[in-house]
């Protein structure tokens, strides 16, 4: 009985951990790493990235020519054929004893306009017969030309070139959540490791604003605006509470950006919210027409936001400037009036 009693508490003194392993604090490196790899958000980019970089891939590669090498080598034939005589219906056995080598080259192309195929084909071909009728026979097939058009298909490869780089911008701009990811790792880790350091913590992400309500010592602020029309003002005051969204076309107005550029980008960020690839190609569809650069406006008393009407260092706005300032308006008549704006009007190209 005592014997037993020994066995069992030496068999629980090995099962049981002398002593645990102290949980050691992640590094920032560590926080950073995990978050690139283990997100679910850093995951589900990096997938919706892989497919759509493949798939454009793929895409790219149907618009290049292929050229395919094929050969069947030392196909060796012996064996008994059944054959039927058509004038008597008589039964006999055929002998096939031969050797047969072939290679031939191709070249083919997609004709992407038409939704065709363009291909190019040669080979060669060798037959060595033996047994009682020993031959040797070549046949050989010269260049020749062919062309594939599906008449009643619709044209796929048109269709590809309007989807694919489209659906590859949207994959590649997925792959934002992995900093969203890694900014939200960061906080996190300088909240419980930081060791109650103030930190200004400075994000375009607003979908971070959800950290405020899960620790306790994250505050959001947010820098006022004032939007006026399709202008926005800064107002350089600092205001608590987060934001709903960024104002990074609105910068771009400020910065004197072309307004068909702007204008491109406000259709393509509502096709992305609206995550759908067919709007996305609709609003990208257009040509962007000759930029005519301005200068950032100034805030008046009212809070109205005023243009400024020339760029000193456009050369095209120079010549604008040299023609209004040379023009007689007291003494110029509707028709000449109407040519001065003419030429101004084709000298801007609109």
């Amino acid at each position: 009985m005592r014997v037993r009693s020994s066995i069992v508490l030496s068999c629980l003194l090995f099962t049981i951990p002398l002593s645990l392993p102290a949980q050691r604090p992640m590094t920032l490196e560590e926080a950073i790493g995990t978050a690139r790899s283990q997100s679910v958000a850093a995951l589900q980019a990096k997938h919706a990235f892989v497919s759509t970089y493949w798939a454009y891939r793929s895409y790219q590669a149907s618009r290049l020519p292929s050229l395919n090498l094929y050969g069947n080598l030392m196909n060796f034939d012996r064996s008994l054929t059944l054959l039927q005589s058509y004038e008597d219906g008589t039964f006999r056995y055929a002998n096939s004893y031969n050797l047969q080598n072939s290679i031939g080259l191709s070249v083919a192309q997609n004709v992407t306009f038409t939704g065709g195929r363009l291909s190019v084909y040669s080979d060669l071909r060798r037959i060595d017969q033996y047994g009682a009728f020993k031959n040797l026979t070549w046949y050989s097939q010269p260049i020749t030309v062919s062309y594939t058009q599906p008449l009643f298909a619709y044209n796929q490869f048109k269709w590809d070139k309007l989807i694919e780089p489209k659906e590859y911008e949207i994959g590649r701009g997925t792959s934002t959540y992995d900093g969203m990811s890694i900014a939200r790792a960061i906080v996190e880790y300088i909240h419980e490791y930081g060791h109650g350091a103030k930190t200004l913590f400075a994000t375009h992400y607003h979908e971070l604003n959800d950290l405020e309500e899960m620790y306790p010592r994250v505050r959001n602020f947010h820098i006022a605006v004032k939007e006026v029309g399709t202008q926005v003002i800064f107002l350089r005051k600092m205001r608590e509470g987060g934001t709903a969204h960024s104002f990074g076309i609105h910068v771009a107005r400020m910065a004197g950006m072309p307004k068909e550029v702007i204008q491109s980008a406000e259709n393509t960020l509502k096709a992305l919210e609206m995550n759908d690839s067919q709007h996305l190609v609709s609003a990208r569809k257009g040509q962007i027409k000759k930029p005519v650069q301005t200068k950032a406006g100034t805030l008046e008393s009212d809070g109205s936001l005023q243009l400024s009407f020339f760029q000193l260092d456009d050369p095209t706005l120079e010549s604008l400037r040299d023609k209004l300032a040379a023009a007689d308006l007291n003494n110029m008549t509707p028709l000449q009036a109407f040519d001065l704006l003419r030429s101004m009007k084709d000298e801007l190209g609109v």
